[in-house]
């Protein structure tokens, strides 16, 4: 039997939304607005990088919040995710010629998808994690950027026992240019990369000489990315 493994980005390729904001950050009586301006102060302290101002921003409001733990986890289970997409995993699942296995790689909070509904169809997620000491968050553990990607699809190719650059039978799917190292590795080497398009955004057209296949982030069984991902 064939095996095939999908690696997903998560903001924008399976749910509508590309940037979350999350329900811990409610919970402390900040606004996204606010939130954004906070990254802005980061960034004029001199942390440039995208990821880190963005989860330093994350970590002080939390850090200076009264909330008695901080429960990253909080309104996982109420995530919208794009059209089909729980419906996907147990459908694919029914393919009698082939087995998939699922990874989320991704630069959204790791913890946070483990509570959400898709989980339990997911072999392993790959996302930023934090320190913890008595139900506190302490400091960021890990942090995953555009380029750190394209390591964990290595992982993923040896976990397989492939080698690191040997992308056969391996898809990834993406909807933004976040994904542009990512799906060009894939691409590249062998595998098959998908750019798959949210609901209200145009496709990047810079995508498209990377990407195999283009098409909507619309996960029914009749609809074009299933159909494509049954011929892969």
């Amino acid at each position: 039997m064939k095996e095939v493994q999908i690696i997903y980005d998560f903001d924008g390729t399976l749910t509508p939304k590309t940037v979350p904001f999350f329900p811990i950050l409610q919970e402390c009586g900040v606004s996204e607005k606010e939130f954004y301006q906070k990254i802005a102060e980061i960034k004029e302290s001199g942390i440039v990088d995208v990821y880190e101002s963005w989860f330093q921003a994350f970590l002080s409001i939390i850090q200076n919040s009264k909330l008695e733990t901080h429960d990253v986890t909080k309104g996982a289970e109420d995530i919208i995710f794009n059209i089909g997409v729980e419906e996907w995993f147990k459908t694919l699942s029914n393919n009698s010629n082939t087995t998939y296995s699922h990874y989320i790689v991704t630069s959204g909070i790791e913890e946070f998808l483990y509570a959400s509904k898709i989980a339990k169809y997911i072999t392993k997620i790959f996302g930023v994690s934090f320190l913890h000491e008595n139900g506190k968050l302490k400091g960021v553990e890990k942090l995953v950027s555009d380029k750190d990607k394209v390591n964990y699809i290595k992982k993923v190719n040896t976990l397989h026992g492939r080698k690191e650059e040997d992308c056969t039978n391996l898809v990834y799917i993406g909807d933004g240019l976040t994904d542009y190292y990512a799906m060009n590795f894939v691409f590249s080497n062998g595998g098959t990369s998908i750019l798959v398009t949210p609901p209200n955004k145009e496709p990047e057209q810079k995508l498209f000489s990377v990407t195999n296949f283009q098409c909507d982030a619309d996960y029914r069984e009749e609809k074009e990315l299933f159909q494509y991902i049954k011929k892969v």
